[in-house]
């Protein structure tokens, strides 16, 4: 494949021949992501199937939970069964592995849903608690799918943003690895420049200052709320921050971990850390394999147990 493979069937990333791992390696890589697939995966299941259910998906708040918790499912196997099994039987565009181009593709549209859909659903939490009247007129019933459209529209212009992006897993780093194709060159003899791909950085960076802003104005309410209704100060502020330490760290801190990503080249590469990006790559599956717990906050059961009947202003 032009631009991607040698005449001796190596990787391409970033305009630089790939070395070649070595069989241990590539057997320790597959297996951390195998362990991490098969762990995490039925979790996910296991939750997305309670989100489903009734009462719970009759409100706004988990049928967007439904959909986050697919798109957690659908990451693992993108960032962890999948490559855990290129790393084992070292499959690369080289050697037979041509499908995994339209895979890198297909694992960037996922990755953006999950990020539209997060931010939707940061959205539902902020209006529930700003207006009841403008929460029902956006997201009761129906309307919640409606959204989808947002979302959809958010992906498109994430992907047409950099229409020629290549996203290629090594698996003898065990990462996956986007760049733009190699511009026009003015001399022949030049060798050609590869461009970072903004894409990607820009979706995550977006997406931690969005959260993190919705949730802490949910956060001023809950809190203004709570001394409204004469709960103890002391009472209140411990809840108020425990949610808000969960929330960021579910919520922010994964994206602002070194992403595999975000090396458009490996020219990145740090030579003082050769395990580096397979143990970046391992941090961006993290709230992946939580799914089920972070964001169990954003949408409270039906019966608060807390004794905060604030924590549950509607649907």
């Amino acid at each position: 494949m032009e631009g991607v493979c040698t005449n001796d069937s190596r990787l391409i990333i970033g305009g630089e021949i790939q070395p070649e791992g070595t069989e241990l390696r590539r057997i320790v890589i597959a297996a951390v992501y195998l362990l991490i697939a098969f762990i995490s995966i039925p979790v996910c299941m296991f939750d997305c199937s309670v989100f489903c259910r009734k009462p719970y998906i009759s409100q706004s708040c988990y049928k967007l939970l439904s959909l986050i918790t697919l798109l957690d499912v659908l990451n693992l196997v993108n960032n962890a069964l999948v490559p855990g099994f290129l790393s084992l039987f070292n499959v690369t565009p080289c050697n037979g592995g041509a499908w995994t181009l339209f895979w890198g593709y297909y694992h960037i549209l996922i990755w953006t849903g999950y990020c539209a859909v997060s931010e939707v659903l940061a959205v539902n939490r902020v209006i529930i608690f700003v207006s009841k009247k403008w929460s029902a007129f956006l997201f009761d019933e129906w309307r919640t799918w409606l959204w989808l459209f947002t979302i959809a529209a958010y992906v498109a212009g994430c992907v047409a943003w950099v229409p020629d992006a290549k996203y290629i897993y090594d698996p003898n780093a065990g990462v996956i690895y986007d760049w733009k194709v190699p511009i026009s060159s003015n001399s022949l003899n030049s060798k050609p420049l590869f461009q970072f791909n903004p894409m990607h950085t820009f979706n995550n960076f977006f997406k931690i200052g969005f959260l993190t802003i919705a949730y802490l104005i949910m956060l001023g309410f809950i809190l203004y709320r709570i001394r409204s209704s004469g709960v103890k100060k002391e009472s209140s502020q411990i809840r108020v921050i425990s949610l808000l330490s969960v929330l960021l760290s579910r919520k922010a801190l994964p994206d602002i971990s070194p992403n595999p990503l975000h090396r458009s080249s490996s020219r990145y590469r740090s030579p003082r850390l050769p395990n580096g990006r397979p143990f970046s790559q391992k941090l961006f599956l993290r709230p992946e394999c939580g799914c089920g717990r972070g964001d169990l906050l954003d949408c409270p059961p039906r019966r608060n147990r807390l004794h905060l009947p604030l924590l549950q202003p509607g649907r």
